[in-house]
């Protein structure tokens, strides 16, 4: 899906993508399921000997205790710690083995949603991928949890407390979200990491943790029968264990008042605007990416061409949709940057007059070149390996079904100017709005 803020909070058959080769993709992708519960999904590209793995697990900040927030992200931190049977003897085992044997790309990544482990690797070392994967993910050790817990705190001291948009970001969630799953950052809080123990982190991996609650994904110079007999070998040695935690998403309702907030940081001001909007695959999440491209897209995007071209009103404006996750109803944010002598106040009120207009001045010929826009970046983002399994995992994990993937550009070809005009309409108001203003100290 739309991987929005991740710090905070995808060439198909060698000629670039398109429609037929998103049709030829649906036909050439292998997925199948483990007796344990674990889905894989395979894809050969065998025009250069190399391929991208990825193990994702819907195991994220969501799910953590109340007062354990951080724990999730503690996987991230302790993945290249090894096994029983790896890096008992020399540290950071896996990374080094791993890069000898020409890793590119090795890392993990931690959101609200989930937890991934990647890396790209010549073919031949599949097998030692599949090994060195399992023994992490399904067999983690603990190595020097204290030492990585400071590590995580010193991180969030720089990536929040002490940054200017990730300290705005942190304020402008716990606004929208006064409780729920996606109150807190992914990082946590930090009186509860200092608090955290092997213990708790031994626990959340017993309870998440399961089969059925993970997918794999090989793309690349992959023989298909070969690399279902190892992924069985490695993988398929795993109880089948059923995951009882469930997030439960309440059905959707718009917000019935505006949610507003000052904050003040040693640095200049910033608008954070915000709408409340269902999670995909939900219609109507197609349409603000769709929106987004219109508001946004470069230069040609209605808030750069009005408020700072025309108007003079902001320096930056930037806007993502799906935050800060895609497992539960999400949010479309704005944020922008005044221009020197333009409050915070009044570019609001001109981000608000922007939105407006969508239901009256979007016409035909401009969703027509924005549908292009939209499909051609998509395309873009399907060339790569590595991006391309990380899409494949995500909404297979999220939603159920890898072709969402495949079938994305034909969704965003079916919309009308109508629709749009309502999804607009229903959605882009003070009601439904959250706002932060970060002054300036």
């Amino acid at each position: 899906m739309k991987r929005v803020l991740a710090s905070l909070f995808v060439v198909i058959f060698g000629v670039g993508f398109s429609a037929e080769a998103s049709l030829q993709l649906e036909k050439e992708v292998v997925s199948f399921q483990l007796s344990n519960g674990m889905t894989w999904i395979l894809l050969r590209r065998p025009e250069v000997p190399v391929f991208s793995g990825m193990i994702m697990v819907k195991a994220g900040g969501m799910d953590e205790p109340a007062g354990k927030s951080g724990l999730a992200h503690m996987f991230e931190h302790m993945a290249f710690k090894g096994s029983p049977d790896i890096g008992a003897q020399l540290d950071n085992e896996v990374w080094t083995v791993l890069t000898r044997n020409g890793a590119e790309d090795l890392n993990a990544f931690t959101s609200k949603d989930l937890t991934a482990y990647h890396v790209s690797l010549p073919s031949t070392k599949l097998p030692l991928w599949l090994y060195i994967s399992s023994e992490i993910v399904m067999r983690p050790v603990m190595r020097q949890f204290v030492e990585e817990r400071n590590v995580v705190l010193e991180e969030r001291r720089l990536r929040y407390d002490n940054s200017p948009i990730g300290f705005a970001m942190e304020k402008f969630i716990e606004l929208a979200y006064p409780e729920g799953p996606y109150r807190i950052s992914p990082i946590g809080l930090p009186e509860h990491v200092k608090t955290l123990t092997e213990e708790d982190a031994y626990a959340f991996h017993r309870k998440h943790y399961t089969p059925d609650q993970m997918v794999g994904v090989m793309i690349g110079d992959v023989d298909v029968a070969a690399a279902k007999r190892e992924i069985q070998r490695f993988w398929g040695k795993y109880p089948k264990k059923i995951s009882k935690f469930k997030v439960q998403n309440s059905k959707f309702k718009l917000g019935t008042e505006e949610k507003k907030k000052s904050v003040v940081f040693d640095a200049e001001p910033f608008l954070l605007m915000g709408f409340h909007k269902p999670a995909p695959p939900h219609r109507d999440d197609y349409a603000f990416d769709i929106l987004q491209s219109l508001l946004c897209g470069g230069r040609t995007g209605w808030l750069e061409k009005i408020l700072v071209k025309e108007k003079h009103q902001a320096t930056q404006v930037w806007c993502s949709n799906g935050f800060p996750g895609n497992r539960l109803d999400n949010l479309f944010i704005i944020g922008a940057a005044p221009a020197k002598g333009v409050s915070l106040s009044k570019l609001e009120e001109g981000v608000a007059g922007v939105l407006q207009e969508i239901s009256s001045h979007l016409t035909e010929k401009e969703l027509k070149i924005i549908r292009k826009q939209i499909q051609a970046s998509f395309y873009e983002t399907l060339e790569s390996n590595l991006e391309l399994a990380e899409n494949l995992a995500m909404t297979q994990l999220l939603t159920g079904d890898w072709h969402y993937v495949v079938r994305y550009s034909d969704v965003i070809a079916s919309f009308t100017v109508a629709e749009l005009q309502k999804a607009a309409e229903n959605y882009l108001k003070r009601e439904n709005s959250v706002v932060l203003y970060r002054e300036k100290k």
